[in-house]
């Protein structure tokens, strides 16, 4: 019997924040539910993705939703082991809950995410797969012929071009399809956001940035004196930069950036996370950050099968949840990331797709946070504590 494999394309971007709130964790609520599994995702895939000498940059939950979204249709072992990879603690009805749940309550404009589905023309889905990614992920599904792979490609680059600013322009290869491909889920991510407080352009100055104790470049570091929330313990100092934020913008979304006390200290646990979010304190703080831009494209097929999806990407693999067969497995993950932030603050965005296919002087009283040496950067929702981006900058150049 033939086999038909599952694709998936993802790409991003990222931006700011302010204040914490610890969740209420006396109420079971699926979003934070679903957040809290994201993380732990997110933090075990980063070490899989680092090196000590190069940049990370990707969107955990951009490829949190896709994967999800494949995930619906597994079932039997796939769907164990996709469930013990992605950190699943919801049951399928509830996390189906749990996104219909954020994407229903979401009004912030900042902060876009769309969803969607482009089935190979003829094949068959089942109805209640179709109707679990449109009514629980907003996920329309659209036919396309996928023997012109030129053009199937084309369509769907350009959605997520739209859906992104044009900052993932072209995610998707012709060569990435063919005529064994039945279906490609893509999913969309994109944040603009303007500091509360911007840095003033003029105080911007080219300084030595520190990749590694030897080796050292100059980058124009942004400069400014302010109150910011902010967290320190032996391991980090932690920095919430605010964005500007309409009444309406109902997610607390900020841009944080650990700065370890040793350079060998560039990993973060989820106990260290929610740490640094609890004990953000207002302080006055003199900043000098890099100004960077960063894209990133991965390949994760390898660091998916690490964390224990192997069977998935394998002949092995049961999506019939999908089609009512037997014959479909995941062939393929990529992300593609992007980061620029400035001045005047942080743009980011992120696309995910799966196919399946057959077979200056110092202030009195300020805290130094000079960011002139390696650290991470998380765009997240303080009151969620999700993690919508994770990136660690090794050169800002």
């Amino acid at each position: 019997m033939s086999r038909r494999a599952l694709t998936l394309f993802l790409g991003i971007l990222l931006v700011s924040g302010i204040s914490a709130k610890e969740p209420d964790i006396s109420v079971v609520d699926p979003v934070s539910v679903l957040f809290a599994n994201n993380n732990r995702f997110a933090l075990h895939l980063f070490p899989l993705l680092d090196s000590s000498s190069s940049n990370v940059l990707f969107s955990p939950f951009s490829l949190y939703s896709a994967l999800s979204m494949v995930w619906m249709g597994a079932e039997e072992k796939t769907k164990e082991a996709m469930q013990h990879a992605l950190q699943f603690s919801l049951e399928p009805s509830d996390l189906k809950q749990a996104y219909s749940q954020f994407f229903l309550k979401r009004e912030d404009s900042r902060l876009k995410i769309a969803n969607a589905v482009w089935a190979n023309r003829d094949t068959f889905f089942l109805p209640s797969f179709l109707f679990t990614l449109q009514e629980n992920f907003q996920a329309n599904a659209s036919s396309l012929d996928f023997k012109n792979s030129v053009r199937s490609s084309s369509i769907i680059n350009e959605w997520i071009e739209n859906q992104t600013e044009g900052k993932i322009p072209t995610l998707l290869e012709p060569s990435q399809i063919d005529p064994l491909t039945r279906m490609i889920v893509t999913n969309a991510l994109y944040f603009k956001g303007r500091f509360s407080s911007p840095f003033d352009p003029g105080q911007t100055k080219d300084a030595p940035f520190y990749p590694s104790e030897d080796h050292s470049l100059v980058a124009p570091m942004m400069h400014q004196v302010n109150s910011f929330s902010y967290f320190e313990d032996e391991d980090f100092q932690v920095l919430s930069l605010p964005f500007e934020k309409e009444e309406k913008e109902d997610q607390n979304i900020s841009l944080l950036i650990f700065l370890p006390t040793r350079r060998e200290g560039l990993s973060l646990s989820v106990k260290q996370l929610k740490e640094a979010i609890r004990g953000l304190k207002r302080r006055t703080v003199n900043v000098m950050l890099p100004k960077f831009t960063q894209r990133q494209r991965l390949i994760l097929n390898d660091p998916l099968k690490h964390l224990g999806m192997e069977i998935a990407f394998s002949e092995r693999a049961d999506f019939s949840k999908i089609n009512g067969l037997h014959d479909l497995f995941l062939s393929l993950v990529i992300h593609e990331a992007y980061v620029a932030l400035d001045e005047m603050g942080v743009v980011a965005a992120a696309a995910t797709a799966a196919s399946m296919k057959t077979t200056a002087v110092r202030p009195t009283l300020a805290l130094d946070f000079l960011a002139n040496r390696p650290f991470l950067f998380l765009l997240v929702d303080l009151d969620t504590q999700g993690i919508f981006f994770l990136g660690k900058l090794y050169t800002p150049l």
